[in-house]
């Protein structure tokens, strides 16, 4: 409950075909090799982010999906999915494919934005072996992640400031 007696709506981040824990489980101890997004866009807002890794027959997608809080509140949340190779099934032109140098990932966390009542899981946080760290997040625009990375040179537009949401590993 909040301080008004409210009880505290949870958004949280949706795994399609999983859960959480196997998207920690297919992360965690993975090499991430390289992503792709569509034509003409950039890290800083995508609607459609891939990532690649080393030996996988899977690749992850993020994007993002909002979720009315009630009234004309609406929040949004980070959707992830796990999508076997062999179920590809866009043209070639209509995304782009980079490869990244190896990360090996070490631990994953999710970024919470937390407002009055509302408590909407807007982000994860990747973190290397080697102190690397790359930020997924909702962005303004409906539907599209913000990315910050080693590997990007774009300005990280967020939905919410990293210094306006909580941490929590999972």
């Amino acid at each position: 409950m909040t301080q008004e007696g409210m009880e505290l709506t949870n958004i949280q981040i949706k795994v399609t075909n999983g859960s959480i824990a196997k998207l920690r489980e297919f992360l965690v101890g993975s090499i991430l090799c390289g992503y792709e997004i569509p034509n003409k866009q950039n890290l800083g807002c995508t609607w459609e982010l891939r990532f690649y890794f080393e030996g996988k027959t899977s690749y992850l997608v993020f994007s993002s999906d909002v979720e009315s809080a009630g009234g004309w509140e609406e929040f949004g949340y980070l959707k992830c999915e796990l999508i076997p190779e062999t179920e590809r099934n866009d043209s070639e032109d209509i995304f782009k494919k980079v490869l990244i140098e190896n990360i090996a990932i070490e631990s994953i966390s999710l970024l919470i934005n937390v407002e009055e009542d509302i408590e909407a899981e807007c982000g994860i946080v990747i973190r290397s072996s080697e102190g690397k760290e790359i930020i997924i997040s909702t962005a303004p625009s409906p539907g599209a992640v913000s990315v910050m990375a080693p590997f990007s040179i774009d300005e990280y537009k967020p939905e919410v400031l990293i210094e306006h949401c909580t941490s929590r590993a999972i």
